[in-house]
């Protein structure tokens, strides 16, 4: 939650007993909710997991695509940008504060058992 409110999170949906769970995020502004969901992202196994909010509404978490290979999410205003560390499998966006700094985890590890942390800064730092 920003010091505005606004709430950000995900819930798990899972469409028959056939078929894996997939995360599914959300915006909650003013009694309003706003979807956040990579499209795609639900045939990768984990779908779209929403993990913070800065106070200018940037949204930060992480994605599945198609292989199955996790992706880093900034969302903001509607569009989203995969971000990712260089030969990196497994990417995941954690905080973002109000100068647009990112904390996340990574791996260029194919097991996924070498996890490391990042703080990412926007550019002109």
């Amino acid at each position: 939650m920003n010091d505005e409110g606004v709430i950000v999170g995900d819930y798990i949906f899972q469409s028959s007993a056939q078929n894996p769970p997939v995360n599914y995020g959300f915006l909650l502004r003013d009694e309003k909710y706003t979807a956040i969901f990579i499209a795609g992202s639900d045939q990768g196994g984990l779908g779209t997991q929403v993990n913070g909010i800065s106070n200018f509404n940037a949204v930060v978490g992480v994605f599945s695509d198609a292989t199955g290979y996790f992706h880093g999410l900034l969302w903001t205003n509607g569009t989203a940008y995969e971000l990712d560390y260089p030969s990196a499998v497994y990417n995941e966006a954690h905080t973002i504060n109000d100068l647009g700094v990112i904390t996340g985890s990574y791996s260029t590890d194919p097991t996924g058992t070498l996890i490391h942390g990042y703080v990412a800064y926007p550019r002109g730092w």
